[in-house]
């Protein structure tokens, strides 16, 4: 079974889903440095939001903030308040998140 659209077919999609109510806005990703996190990074990134980003993974993380102007954090998913913690650091440089 074909499930391609037919040529000439509305069915198309953007590269990334496009977010003008955030334009200019300062956001959070959680795990942003690995698997669809690091492709929602560089899609908000590409419309102008403010991205944070936070993940265990340094090396990573750094190669991402390099790479799309991002600003990132690390920190330990298992421990609850090393990530309260983080997004306050957050918000003091950026201001509410979203």
């Amino acid at each position: 079974m074909n499930t391609a659209p037919n040529e000439g077919s509305r069915l198309t999609s953007p590269k990334y889903a496009n977010h003008p109510s955030l334009d200019g806005a300062p956001v959070v990703v959680i795990g942003g440095a690995s698997g669809i996190g690091v492709q929602i990074v560089r899609g908000l990134r590409e419309q102008g939001v403010k991205v944070s980003f936070l993940d265990r993974y340094d090396a990573r993380g750094a190669a991402l903030a390099e790479a799309t102007g991002a600003k990132f954090e690390s920190y330990n998913l298992t421990d609850t308040a090393a990530l309260k913690t983080a997004i306050s650091r957050i918000k003091e440089k950026q201001g509410r998140t979203r």
